[in-house]
């Protein structure tokens, strides 16, 4: 089963299209489930977060606007060298990185409680 991290993201707007397996998405305080086909959007300044729920890899297509954001995965992230249903932990240093490199894209992160993680 993925894990259940929860990471909400806002001021940045975003769409997106499930292509395959079930996200739980959090819009502000409203949880919906979402499968292959539904289409999502969340305007700037909302509150937003997602989640793979099912135990396959899942895949989503995103457009997010001003473009640029592409710029803080790489910054931030770590490139994958195979397929896995789940991601990587991640440790304090990373958490640190990310919060530090967020405010350079427009974005607000808040944080999961060390006890969700």
């Amino acid at each position: 089963m993925a894990r259940r991290l929860k990471n909400p993201c806002a001021f940045t707007p975003a769409e997106c299209q499930i292509q395959e397996g079930e996200f739980e998405f959090e819009l502000d305080r409203e949880i919906i489930v979402a499968s292959a086909g539904t289409f999502l959007h969340s305007p700037k300044g909302q509150l937003h977060r997602f989640t793979n729920i099912g135990s396959l890899p899942a895949k989503m297509l995103c457009w997010v606007t001003p473009a640029g954001l592409e710029k803080f995965f790489i910054e931030v992230g770590t490139m994958a060298t195979q397929q896995s249903v789940l991601p990587p932990p991640l440790s304090p240093p990373d958490v640190e990185k990310i919060l530090a490199a967020a405010p350079n894209y427009g974005l607000k992160i808040i944080p999961p409680a060390a006890s969700t993680i």
